[in-house]
């Protein structure tokens, strides 16, 4: 097949568009205002349950263990509908990407973040959606999820990166996605709870679908496309469905043999469940006894996490980058990122006052952010350029899929460990310490030469070319 602009009528078509060679880190504003959302409406949702179960239980005491676990599980079927959603489309988007360039994702997923608003907002002002607001807010956050929530944005946003940036650079420049997304969910926790405890929720609401709005018009109007022409491939229609994505690690487009793609696959997921076991417990879990935080206390905590990811970013990475040579030193900084991070989750139990619990958060975000870094590059680094979007979907997928198993397990075990929470914690840091046994079966491949789809083999009239598809 020879890989031509695809020119089939599509509605980002008929945007403008910039350079379509932009600098990678054109996205990272994108990354990090869209995290600033993601996280306040986390937030946001658990204090709208908790206060909403209070008031139907008529209780005194709102941050009676009882009500936080019973909104707690209310919370874990709203993060799995929503996670389910993005399950599902992840192997369209994917495809997409490859095929219309980056865009496409991000704005589907912004649409997807202001449909889940809405339910909230009607939750705040009509009695009847207050009545109903279990079905409301499930099925807000389930259809958003079909729009690709948060997963899709990450999936693009990788996707830029790795269209831009060479292969031996790519673990760093993960990283400093990953830091974007910290500062966002730092200012995100940090400004949302201090706005919930002040003005209340439905002032949260209105200016998160503001700033939906305005992020929605600049990557239709000014966003420039990473993804070139000469390397988006044709449409594949057989591969919207939400397992293709799955499919290259099993196909010729990788060029890591099988079983070492399924061991990074293995770290990746078990690491994912403890980043989305901590989303969903540790709100609840500080908003009951003994610990009784207010929303802004808790924004403090909950900011701690994404705001280490700026030192993962921005201080260790560069600390570590001259002594990482191949991608032998790449996997044992993955492996001791997942021993770190599970250790500090399992310190976090000890916890018994607002600083300690900071503490831990910031070696959880640090550990986590410098580990995920370097496994996404070396996922990219998997594959060649007309396969960055499917690669990338692929561990979108795995990442949608722990964000349905993960609350399934983690909440329910908080929901009946009343007597002992913290319970929670030990066995949730054994996920990230599974990841990181699982690098120990990760080789690097023999080289890390690719022949790029534009690299001719001969020069002349009869120069030939690889197609790394």
């Amino acid at each position: 097949r020879i890989a031509t602009p695809n020119t089939t009528f599509f509605f980002l078509n008929s945007f403008p568009t910039r350079d379509p060679m932009p600098a990678w880190w054109t996205v990272v504003p994108i990354t990090a205002l869209v995290s600033v959302f993601v996280f306040e409406q986390n937030l946001a949702a658990q204090e709208q349950a908790i206060s909403l179960v209070c008031a139907e239980h008529k209780a005194v005491k709102c941050d009676a263990t009882s009500i936080t676990a019973e909104a707690s599980s209310w919370i874990r079927w709203m993060q799995m509908g929503q996670g389910v959603g993005s399950m599902l489309v992840v192997g369209m988007f994917g495809a997409l990407s490859d095929s219309y360039g980056r865009r496409v994702v991000v704005v589907s997923a912004l649409i997807g973040f202001l449909i889940l608003v809405l339910p909230s907002l009607l939750v705040e002002y009509f009695d009847w959606a207050r009545d109903n607001w279990r079905v409301l807010l499930i099925a807000g956050w389930t259809v958003s999820g079909f729009f690709g929530g948060i997963s899709m944005v990450l999936l693009a946003v990788f996707a830029y990166a790795a269209d831009l940036v060479p292969e031996h650079r790519r673990g760093p420049a993960f990283t400093v996605v990953e830091a974007a997304i910290g500062i966002g969910g730092a200012v995100g926790t940090f400004a949302g709870g201090y706005i919930v405890d002040g003005v209340g929720l439905r002032v949260l609401f209105w200016g998160e679908a503001g700033l939906l709005i305005v992020l929605l018009v600049y990557t239709l109007i000014w966003l420039p496309e990473s993804l070139s022409p000469s390397l988006r491939v044709p449409m594949n229609y057989r591969s919207l469905n939400c397992f293709s994505s799955l499919t290259i690690a099993y196909d010729n487009s990788t060029l890591r043999p099988r079983n070492q793609m399924l061991t990074l696959l293995a770290s990746f997921s078990l690491g994912y469940l403890a980043v989305h076991g901590i989303d969903a417990v540790m709100t609840p879990l500080l908003s009951g006894e003994p610990y009784s935080f207010s929303a802004s206390r808790i924004g403090i905590y909950n900011s701690m996490s994404p705001l280490s990811r700026l030192a993962g970013g921005f201080v260790v990475t560069p600390l570590l980058s001259p002594f990482i040579k191949d991608e032998s030193g790449e996997i044992q900084i993955i492996r001791w990122g997942f021993f770190a991070y599970g250790a500090f989750i399992c310190i976090a139990a000890l916890g018994t006052s607002l600083p300690e619990f900071c503490v831990f958060a910031c070696g959880q975000g640090t550990a986590s952010s410098v580990a995920y870094g370097y496994l996404r590059g070396m996922f990219s680094n998997s594959v060649g350029p007309r396969a960055q979007g499917r690669m990338l979907s692929c561990i979108t997928f795995i990442a949608s899929a722990a964000q349905i198993v993960s609350p399934l397990i983690f909440n329910t075990l908080y929901s009946t460990q009343e007597a002992h929470p913290w319970l929670t914690l030990y066995i949730m840091g054994l996920a990230p310490l599974g990841a990181a046994l699982a690098t120990l079966g990760a080789q690097p491949m023999i080289s890390r030469a690719r022949v790029d789809d534009r690299t001719p083999l001969l020069s002349g009239p009869t120069a030939l070319s690889i197609n790394s598809d």
